[in-house]
């Protein structure tokens, strides 16, 4: 269960920050949210430039993990946040491994971050959905929010609680991970690795990737492959 401890700021360094700095006292299934983040960021030390109008929170889950097995919290998030979205009418996809678009544009994103070396000791989830921002300048061909989408403004507290809701009731392991594969934006599409074309076929509990020609199929790590041509940008 994760939203039983809740902590809200108007403006914070990063949420994922926060839960590090506090991990200790904090209880399992903590979420902290901001209305601003000053230092938020993506994968790779990207940056996440977190205007005010999105929802930005992550959540700490305190549970002991094979480091393989991390991949399966992107699925649960990704499925949570696609279910989420869908009740706006929308229809979601997830760009492998941490972003979630809606006509062919971003919509939200996770970071995952962990503690521990062999085992993890826990885990803290970053997520950002765009919800009530209409100009993102730059990123205005690649980027978009729920009121972009459906008009309106939107109350943050409510998304929320709707996210924690459905998150919750994602019991059934093996559903999300079919949900997970059905919204998937790379399966069946095609991918080029040492110069030859592969179909990707499925994407592994622990994240790695089965791609296929015709000479051979290959269980490979994601770092490997260059999704470029997938996602347009």
């Amino acid at each position: 269960m994760i939203g039983r401890n809740i902590i809200g700021f108007d403006t914070i360094d990063s949420t994922n920050d926060y839960l590090k700095r506090q991990i200790d006292v904090l209880e399992d299934g903590t979420i902290c949210y901001a209305l601003t983040q000053e230092k938020g960021r993506g994968r790779r030390n990207n940056i996440w430039l977190s205007q005010r109008g999105n929802l930005y929170f992550s959540i700490l889950k305190k549970n002991r993990l094979e480091r393989n097995a991390i991949f399966m919290e992107t699925i649960l998030i990704s499925v949570a946040i696609t279910k989420l979205i869908e009740k706006y009418g929308l229809e979601p996809i997830i760009k492998y491994p941490n972003d979630i678009l809606v006509n062919g544009k971003k919509i939200a994103g996770i970071l995952i971050e962990t503690t521990g070396t062999e085992q993890i000791d826990s885990v803290i989830i970053g997520v950002g959905i765009n919800v009530n921002q209409e100009d993102f300048k730059s990123l205005n061909k690649k980027a978009t929010s729920l009121k972009l989408q459906r008009k309106g403004d939107y109350s943050l507290e409510d998304i929320l609680k709707e996210f924690i809701f459905i998150y919750n009731s994602l019991e059934n392991l093996e559903q999300a991970y079919e949900i997970y594969l059905q919204r998937s934006l790379i399966i069946n599409k095609e991918i080029i690795l040492d110069n030859k074309k592969y179909l990707i076929l499925k994407i592994f509990l622990n994240g790695n990737i089965l791609i296929k020609n015709e000479c051979k199929e290959l269980i490979v790590n994601s770092n490997i492959l260059d999704f470029t041509n997938l996602y347009n940008d």
